[in-house]
């Protein structure tokens, strides 16, 4: 990530910043004296990725917003792997955020457009999050000068510390598994008597649950079918009507057709005799000959009746089609209902239901039976009924006492199967518990048995995996080695300006730095060398660990921001690592910020940003 563009207003000190154009390569330096607001950028920087920064998040952010104002916002426009970004976030006087990404295109997609949705797609971009990123990329006095922050975050990076943290629980639990071994075998006997007085017959529970799903079908087909008749039965009175009014219509139709195919063969008959045989037209016509109609008068009068015809048998066919069938499908829908519905109403239980269902019944003689005045009521429907139904040859009101017959013992019969349902589900929840306990019982014992005979195997395993965790403990803290080596060694030459002649540099398993220097068998202890040389190997283990990172992650630029990382150098040394820092832009840091009181001359930078103590303006132009 390169940061092309900065604007903020109303944050911490400044009404306005405005940093354009900035160079996406080099020395970035943001020069200033005491508060004179040169942390800001930084913080500015970091609130806008990450929506907090190092001292602050959540409701604490309202800090942020200059005094008297009501809310400050930062805008950052960056390149990411050849992508081009601008993500504006803001804070009010409450703490409240704000916060949306574009992706600059030809339409400016919306990446994100909720603070924490923005610092998630940040996230995604970076490849890494806020933990890791300021801790490597972003550094603030406090981290650039202390070495056991930077021990702490690369545990993080690396993994190492997750593997550590895993060692330890490993070896909690294999004291846990020890201690718990008696008690495991203790409790497994006692589930084993146990399990040997109860008993269970799963081809029992299987019948009830037969019986019960067979119940419960005919319940759901009772219920079905009573609010299918109930429905129709309201609609069948005006599906009547309509079948007869439409029939009606269809019949009228037939009949026109009959009468004008008579006329039509009339015509045609004597339009043959007019046109092959005159004579005898005129001999047996019984009027004025005059009056003789001619051939062509003939043809036109049958073209007139073979349309009424056509005309006809249209019509019927759309009353047949628009009307008449979707009549006579409803009506066979409403036949079968009922036919379904007697069936089931007057099937005795040996004929309806199967073996299993009709001996569980019988044997329960509490079970209500079929109600005298339901058997009365069915009696009185014809079987023909659904038959009429189908037809429409019965009228609703012949009818309507065969469909209260039906609908009131579809009733009963439902109330008849929930009484059935209800005792059928208290057996079956009976011989489920039973089931389930004996289960629970044999599951115990097995699981128990498995935790006995398997104890031994389990401590083995957590002392092979505690050994592997400590090898591969060893294989990163080598890899990073071999990462960071070669350019910490040429950095801290560079900064040093040869007093330390590092040919080597090593982190023990815990991340202690030790420099091995010419002339010198054993690593040069930290503590050994002043505080200005200690605060220089820090800068340069930091920046090829975050070298390392960005190779890691396959990362071609990316920015890192340093505040007052030379604070206290002297000029030579000051000017040692500025030199090497401009020269580390060549490799994958590219862009390099860093804050500083004064720039010494003849200083190297591609952008030198000045702040004035007091001074709520900033504003800087590239070329």
């Amino acid at each position: 990530m390169i940061i092309t563009k900065l604007q903020a207003s109303h944050f911490r000190n400044y009404e306005t910043v405005q940093l354009d154009a900035l160079p996406t390569e080099g020395l970035i330096i943001v020069a200033g004296g005491h508060e004179a607001g040169k942390s800001s950028i930084g913080e500015a920087i970091l609130f806008a990725l990450f929506g907090r920064t190092e001292a602050l998040e959540g409701a604490q952010l309202a800090k942020l917003v200059l005094w008297g104002s009501q809310e400050a916002s930062v805008t950052l426009y960056f390149q990411q792997q050849a992508e081009r970004y601008c993500l504006q976030r803001g804070v009010n006087a409450e703490g409240v955020q704000q916060a949306e990404l574009w992706q600059l295109t030809a339409d400016n997609t919306v990446l994100a457009d909720t603070p924490e949705a923005v610092s998630d797609a940040v996230q995604d971009l970076l490849g890494l999050d806020y933990a890791i990123f300021v801790r490597t990329f972003f550094w603030g006095q406090a981290d650039v000068q202390a070495s056991l922050a930077d021990e702490d975050s690369l545990q993080a990076m690396m993994g190492l510390k997750t593997y550590l943290t895993l060692g330890r629980m490993l070896e909690q639990e294999r004291c846990v598994a020890d201690s718990t071994l008696q008690a495991a075998q203790n409790h497994s006997e006692a589930l084993q008597v146990q399990h040997k007085r109860h008993s269970s017959d799963p081809a029992q529970v299987s019948t009830l649950q037969g019986i019960r799903q067979t119940l419960h079908e005919r319940r759901r087909s009772a219920r079905a079918l009573q609010a299918e008749i109930s429905s129709s039965n309201e609609l069948y009175a005006e599906r009547y009507a309509d079948y007869q009014r439409y029939s009606a219509h269809s019949r009228r139709a037939w009949r026109l057709i009959y009468v004008g195919a008579l006329l039509l063969a009339s015509i045609l008959l004597l339009w043959g005799v007019q046109t092959f045989a005159p004579a005898w037209g005129e001999a047996w016509w019984p009027f004025d000959s005059a009056w003789l109609p001619q051939g062509r008068e003939l043809l036109g009068v049958g073209s007139i009746i073979a349309a009424a015809i056509v005309l006809a048998w249209l019509y019927d066919a759309y009353v047949e089609r628009r009307y008449l069938e979707p009549l006579r499908v409803w009506s066979a829908l409403y036949g079968s209902a009922l036919r379904d519905a007697l069936l089931q109403l007057r099937s005795t239980l040996e004929t309806f239901f199967d073996a299993n269902t009709t001996a569980y019944l019988q044997q329960h003689s509490d079970l209500p039976p079929q109600a005298k005045k339901s058997s009365l009521r069915l009696a009185a429907v014809s079987e023909y009924l659904p038959e009429q139904v189908r037809a429409y040859a019965t009228s609703p009101e012949a009818s309507h006492a065969g469909f209260q017959a039906l609908e009131k013992g579809l009733l009963a019969y439902s109330a008849r199967m929930d009484t059935y349902v209800q005792v059928v589900d208290q057996d079956v929840g009976k011989v489920q518990a039973l089931e389930q306990h004996y289960s629970e019982l044999a599951a115990g014992v097995q699981r128990e048995a498995w935790q006995v005979k398997n104890s031994d195997h389990q401590t083995q395993v957590l002392d092979k995996s505690i050994q592997l965790l400590y090898l591969a403990s060893q294989f990163f803290i080598q890899r990073f080695n071999q990462l960071v080596k070669q350019r910490c060694e040429q950095l801290l030459n560079e900064f040093t300006e040869q007093r330390i002649d590092a040919e080597t540099v090593t982190l023990d398993q815990d991340f202690a730095l030790q420099v091995l220097s010419k002339g010198q068998s054993e690593g040069l202890e930290l503590d050994s060398v002043s505080s200005l040389t200690q605060r220089q190997v820090n800068l340069a283990m930091r920046v090829a660990v975050a070298d390392a990172l960005l190779k890691q992650l396959d990362r071609q630029a990316q920015f890192i921001f340093m505040d007052e990382p030379v604070a206290g150098l002297d000029n030579d040394r000051t000017q040692a690592t500025l030199r090497s820092l401009e020269a580390t832009r060549q490799g994958r840091l590219a862009q390099i910020w860093l804050t500083m009181q004064t720039v010494p001359e003849n200083t190297l930078g591609a952008a030198i940003i000045l702040c004035e103590l007091g001074e709520s303006r900033l504003q800087w132009q590239g070329n």
